[in-house]
């Protein structure tokens, strides 16, 4: 483990030179230490898939041979649409109701609109945040409830790359 110092003072370009050279030397390491981590984690995902396997395909064969015997004896399970066992509850159920579009909504809209069925119709408007910041020079800004977030000056690094791996 590295000991952080407890005085750092940069009086120089080349105390700051060296602090670069330090932050980049820390971000390698957290960088190796990172990918050691998502090594370990695929080790222990591909142990975890391989030990879960059998019992994956078991209960494969389990959910066909049990959806099998629910479908031959459908008729058991008049006027109720499910039974219940005493490990759980096997049944048939609908799926949810859904939609089928055509490829080109465009025509759907139409229809509805022809229909005056615009309660049907989803519209999204909003503004046009990077045009109105283009031309925020000659936008009455406050008239429509808007103002320039104040800009700052942020104090900013870059590490040239041979220094980061």
């Amino acid at each position: 483990m590295v000991e952080l110092r407890k005085t750092l003072v940069i009086g120089s370009w080349e105390d700051a030179e060296k602090a670069l050279a330090r932050i980049a030397e820390c971000q390698r390491m957290v960088t190796m230490n990172k990918a050691s981590e998502e090594k370990e984690i695929a080790v222990s995902r591909a142990r975890t898939l391989a030990d879960n396997k059998p019992y994956q395909d078991e209960i494969g064969k389990h959910e066909k041979l049990l959806a099998a015997f629910v479908k031959e004896h459908k008729k058991d399970f008049e006027p109720l649409k499910s039974k219940e066992l005493p490990s759980g509850v096997v049944g048939f159920e609908l799926d949810k109701p859904g939609l089928k579009y055509p490829k080109d909504l465009s025509k759907v809209v139409e229809k509805l609109r022809a229909l005056k069925m615009d309660e049907y119709i989803r519209v999204i408007e909003e503004p046009k945040k990077d045009i109105l910041l283009a031309h925020r020079d000659r936008l009455p800004l406050s008239e429509l409830g808007l103002e320039i977030k104040t800009q700052k000056d942020h104090f900013f690094y870059s590490l040239k790359e041979e220094k980061v791996g």
